[in-house]
C-alpha cells in the first residue's frame, strides 16, 4: 500500500509511523519518489513488527531524510497480511497498492488512513 503525499514544508525525518493495531505482523515501512502518478524508486525504508495494541508504531528508517515544500511522495507499508486501521475522523489521503514484486498498482482508493514522518532523537 502506498499513500499519495504531497510535502506541505521542508522536513526531515528518519521515522514513518501508522496508526494500526490488532494483529502482529512483519511490516516495512518507506518512502518512494514519484514516477508519473505512481510509487517509482525507494528513497528510505525501516522494517518493523506491529503490535496488537492500537496506536502510532512504525520503523525508524535506514537514514535520515530531507524533502522540500511540494515534493511528491509516496508512503508506503508493506505487510504480509493485514490492512491499516482506518481513522474516523482526520482528511482523507489516496492510495494505490500492488502485490509485493508486481509492476501493476491498483487504484487510486481514498480513505481515512493515518500515517506520519517523524524525526526521532539523534539520528
Amino acid at each position: 500500500m502506498a499513500y499519495d503525499y504531497r510535502v506541505e514544508e521542508d522536513l526531515t525525518f528518519n521515522a514513518i509511523q501508522f496508526h494500526t493495531g490488532n494483529r502482529s505482523m512483519d511490516s516495512r515501512a518507506s518512502v518512494w519518489l514519484d514516477d508519473g502518478g505512481e510509487p517509482g524508486s525507494e528513497l528510505v525504508g525501516g522494517d518493523f513488527l506491529t503490535a496488537m495494541a492500537h496506536g502510532w508504531q512504525g520503523a525508524l528508517l535506514s537514514e535520515e531524510s530531507t524533502l522540500s515544500e511540494d515534493d511528491h511522495i509516496w508512503i508506503s507499508w508493506v505487510a504480509n497480511s493485514g490492512l491499516t486501521s482506518r481513522g474516523s475522523t482526520g482528511e482523507y489521503v489516496f492510495y494505490k497498492w500492488a502485490v509485493v514484486g508486481s509492476p501493476v498498482w491498483n487504484g487510486p482508493y481514498s480513505e481515512r488512513d493515518k500515517f506520519r514522518l517523524l524525526q526521532c532523537g539523534a539520528s
